[in-house]
């Protein structure tokens, strides 16, 4: 089974090589930086991934973490799909405080935790 995530961050530079290591069968679809909520939705309509992963290197750009965890609520998207986010500034207590299903403090750990996310650990 394939499962879709989509990355957007600094985060995918990191994960990516993990999760080929792994030996785990997922399909990354690398989003880059600066994605708007609304081209989450759009992305997350088209791709229906099974997970989106965000991640943030300063404080000042969390904010976008929450306006994205709104968007796909208020589209009705929130129960096809889980959230992680991660990054510099980002801690559990934020993710927590956002709804997001998961946080990790570093790429090595987001699999662990995507996995756990996901059903499969």
């Amino acid at each position: 089974m394939r499962r879709t995530i989509l990355l957007s961050g600094i985060l995918t530079a990191f994960v990516w090589p993990v999760c080929a290591q792994a030996a785990i069968v997922y399909e990354v679809i690398d989003l880059g930086t600066d994605i708007s909520p609304e081209q989450f939705v759009n992305i997350i309509k088209e791709h229906k991934p099974k997970l989106i992963g965000m991640s943030a290197l300063l404080s000042t750009t969390m904010r976008s973490m929450k306006d994205t965890v709104e968007a796909i609520e208020k589209e009705g998207l929130r129960d096809q799909v889980k959230i992680m986010i991660g990054g510099a500034p980002v801690t559990q207590k934020f993710a927590d405080e956002i709804g997001a299903d998961g946080y990790a403090p570093d790429a090595a750990s987001a699999v662990d935790i995507a996995k756990t996310v996901l059903g499969a650990a």
